[in-house]
């Protein structure tokens, strides 16, 4: 099976893919390809402007550590939870409507990562786990460090009532259930990472 990779950066998509085909049904992307991060590495910013950028590589995933080998990795996890009727949760955190995820601790496997991210953010208790959903990168920078993401996450379901308790020691002001009929407004304001998970869902769900 070919592998194709999306990292984005500055919430824009940069694809890492071993066959141009596996775009084809994406618009305006420019390819190249890959065969070291100093050739492209000061270019992306630059081109990302004005277009969507694909990386071609016979192991895109040994490209992707090669490309962001100055980053510090790190992991997370979250959850796509859906009530009894069908109602999402999101979390409105900076400005921006997201959705429940944070970093996985030391010796914690990722689906425990995630269901512990959901409670403690939004104050639910015992999500579950019904499915993998996908894994998304993007990078971010702090105090001058550079920063790959890797989040797992995970569908889950939540059958009980329980008032919703955003955690605002961690910046979060708002959790609520969005019908999916009223998706489309909360995630013009999210990240394009979260787009990707949203529309990943609705395709499987």
């Amino acid at each position: 099976m070919l592998q194709m990779y999306k990292v984005f950066i500055n919430d824009k998509p940069l694809f890492f893919a071993q066959k141009k085909q596996q775009l084809d049904a994406v618009e305006k992307v420019e390819f190249y390809k890959y065969e070291s991060s100093a050739e492209f590495y000061s270019k992306i910013s630059r081109l990302q402007k004005n277009m969507l950028i694909c990386l071609i590589s016979n192991r895109p995933k040994e490209s992707i550590k090669d490309f962001f080998k100055e980053y510090c990795f790190i992991t997370a996890a979250g959850g796509v939870v859906q009530n009894n009727t069908n109602q999402l949760l999101f979390i409105y955190r900076n400005n921006v409507w997201d959705l429940p995820k944070g970093k996985i601790e030391k010796n914690e496997d990722e689906k425990t990562a995630a269901v512990r991210e959901v409670e403690e953010e939004c104050g639910l208790k015992g999500p579950i786990i019904t499915n993998d959903l996908i894994s998304t990168y993007h990078t971010y920078e702090r105090n001058g460090q550079l920063y790959l993401k890797k989040t797992y996450w995970f569908v889950m379901s939540y059958a009980k009532e329980h008032s919703l308790v955003p955690q605002i020691e961690e910046g979060i002001t708002k959790v609520k259930w969005v019908n999916t009929k009223k998706l489309k407004s909360y995630i013009e304001n999210s990240y394009g990472t979260i787009k990707s998970v949203i529309a990943e869902f609705l395709i499987k769900n």
